[in-house]
């Protein structure tokens, strides 16, 4: 990849080194792996080009080479993560998450692809579900036919539920199953917000320690598989996603 942008793999690692603090040119030499002939060309472009600077056989990142190599780290943490994750994440459509977030999608770390039995495919994951301590969140175009049961047994553990919903499930829930949705948006540990347009997705979901998705396909098409993330950056990531969504939402008062 670098080699199709014009810099080599060895001064992109060079520059990540440097970037750690100032190294002599024989710790530079061990770190690298490299003869004193193959790295005194990459050091003299690197520092006529103003990235690095010497002094008494010592090495360091100029004002301009901190800033290059800042700006360097995300993108190579972007392409890392795509690396690993584009086969899993080729084939569904991303274009729910906006541009910022988007930008940011590497800091959701490993991903887990699950595919539930069918036995289960109706029914909450049971491995998602038992990181829920404090808080359970929810952007959702269908509900388990078990989502009453499960959430008020938590409300009354006092877990805070939030549910964003799209229109068609506001009216489905108001004809087919009025007592329940009454019951979840009149709860006190519960807020329920109706979001105007389109959801481009089928569920995203958020607890206190990892988050899920259930995408659609490039064609629209419904896709069994849970997409999860378990940790801390995903965690703060799935929270803007949530609070995007909630600020151009309406909540739920009475039905």
């Amino acid at each position: 990849m670098f080699k199709l942008l014009g810099i080599s793999e060895e001064k992109k690692n060079l520059l990540l080194l440097l970037h750690e603090g100032q190294k002599k040119k024989e710790t530079i030499l061990l770190a690298m792996g490299m003869s004193r002939q193959a790295l005194v060309p990459h050091l003299r472009l690197l520092e006529q080009n103003g990235l690095i600077t010497s002094q008494d056989g010592s090495y360091e990142l100029t004002g301009v080479g901190k800033i290059t190599v800042c700006e360097m780290i995300p993108f190579l943490e972007t392409l890392e993560f795509l690396d690993k994750t584009s086969n899993l994440l080729g084939k569904y459509k991303l274009d729910f998450i906006p541009s910022n977030l988007l930008e940011r999608f590497h800091e959701i770390g490993s991903l887990e692809l699950k595919e539930p039995k069918l036995s289960e495919v109706h029914e909450p994951d049971k491995e998602f579900m038992s990181t829920v301590s404090t808080s359970f969140s929810v952007i959702t175009t269908f509900l388990y036919p078990t989502f009453p049961d499960f959430t008020s047994e938590m409300m009354d553990k006092g877990v805070k539920v939030s549910v964003i919903i799209n229109q068609a499930m506001f009216e489905k829930l108001k004809t087919d199953r009025y007592a329940d949705f009454k019951r979840l948006v009149e709860n006190k540990c519960s807020d329920v917000y109706l979001y105007p347009e389109d959801i481009g997705f089928v569920s995203f979901s958020l607890t206190d320690a990892c988050i899920m998705f259930r995408l659609l396909g490039e064609n629209n098409g419904f896709d069994n598989k849970l997409i999860m993330a378990c940790n801390q950056n995903a965690v703060e990531w799935g929270k803007e996603l949530f609070e995007y969504y909630k600020e151009r939402s309406t909540v739920i008062t009475d039905v």
